[in-house]
């Protein structure tokens, strides 16, 4: 992050996400997140990093591509991932998209949860507890009760 090859990729991950389709980029970014832990940590960059938190994640839905099975999957093993700023991205991208508050209420989520997605997110995510990390922790508090994370 921050170097020059850095800033080329992303832009050209931009350019190519504009051209194949947000939903349909972002898909595939959530598939190969799944499957390849190698791929987690720049992809939670990438995600993380295009998140614009002026407008609501209704706004930014395309950004969980098209199947939302296959994105809580992977969000839910990325959560569980070894390295720790993965799991940091990932709560991060899941307090954005996934208010706990609001996440089973139609009128207010970015993607209306099922009661057992929501519930295999919040298994996973509690998980993070264990490594008694504060940042992590304070990021699962501010998805759970639904506060801001810099205060």
């Amino acid at each position: 992050e921050g170097s020059e090859i850095y800033d080329r990729t992303d832009a050209l991950l931009v350019k190519l996400s504009l051209l194949m389709g947000q939903e349909v980029f972002y898909g595939a970014l959530w598939g190969s997140v799944l499957v390849s832990p190698s791929i987690r940590l720049p992809a939670s960059l990438f995600v993380v990093s295009h998140i614009n938190r002026e407008l609501p994640g209704k706004q930014q839905k395309y950004m969980l591509g098209t199947d939302y099975k296959l994105t809580i999957k992977s969000l839910c093993v990325s959560v569980l991932d070894s390295n720790v700023l993965v799991q940091r991205n990932t709560l991060e991208v899941i307090l954005f998209f996934f208010p706990f508050y609001t996440a089973l209420d139609c009128n207010e989520s970015t993607v209306l949860l099922q009661r057992a997605d929501l519930v295999y997110i919040l298994a996973a995510a509690t998980q993070t507890l264990l490594r008694r990390d504060m940042s992590l922790n304070r990021r699962l508090y501010a998805w759970l009760l639904g506060s801001d994370i810099k205060g």
